[in-house]
């Protein structure tokens, strides 16, 4: 499985969707810097108070058109690397020399390994990106509950960690990102049973996504 596997991970990082995938995300990750991180440049210059990037990156916000855009069509950038890889395979028989050369278990186990972490890279590593462009202009500063200034409230997820160790709270969520990310691209691998579309394919986690946050809001009082 382990050869295999490899051969997987090396169709899903190193083909030109992922390329894509990652530009459009930093892409965006650039955009937000220029129009949202940049500008606050001049508080620091002027001696005020520093603006945490804690509070101001793409992650730590909900404000910025481009932090609503990124989100959104995150799943759609999920999938794109790697998520119709096993309709290619049926469509070109390579699926089946796989599968009897190393095992439909094997196969199936390295082809959502590589999926869930293909999904994975792609939410987590502009985000990363962002975070790090932020602090061009903004000081990694411990955030203050105090000053209203954040985000993050005392009745949020994990409010204690957020203020006390900022960093520890960073890689939290970019690792729930990930799992969540990559989770809902696997399930395109489930709609290859019932669908032979491509592009339908590749839509099912952002499908999955829309429907989880339509019923989420619906259930709000």
């Amino acid at each position: 499985m382990k050869h295999y596997l490899r051969l997987e991970l090396n169709r899903a990082f190193r083909g030109r969707y992922m390329a894509i995938a990652l530009l459009v995300g930093c892409g965006l990750s650039l955009w937000h810097f220029y129009d949202y991180i940049w500008p606050l440049r001049t508080c620091v210059l002027q001696g005020s108070y520093p603006l945490s990037s804690f509070d101001r990156w793409i992650g730590g916000e909900n404000y910025s058109f481009q932090a609503k855009i990124y989100f959104m069509f995150l799943p759609i950038l999920c999938a794109l690397p790697h998520s119709a890889s096993w309709l290619f395979d049926g469509a070109s028989g390579f699926g089946n020399q796989a599968v009897i050369r190393w095992g439909q278990r094997e196969y199936v186990r390295a082809k959502y390994l590589a999926t869930f972490l293909s999904g994975a890279a792609v939410a987590v590593l502009p985000l990363l990106f962002d975070f790090l462009v932020t602090n061009l202009a903004a000081p990694a500063v411990c955030p203050q509950a105090g000053y209203g200034l954040s985000p993050i409230n005392e009745t949020k997820l994990w409010s204690d960690l957020y203020f006390s160790h900022p960093f520890l709270y960073l890689s939290a969520y970019l690792l729930m990102d990930g799992v969540f990310c990559g989770l809902f691209t696997t399930l395109s691998l489930t709609g290859t049973i019932f669908l032979r579309n491509r592009y339908l394919v590749q839509l099912l986690p952002f499908l999955a996504y829309m429907g989880h946050y339509v019923c989420d809001c619906h259930g709000e009082p």
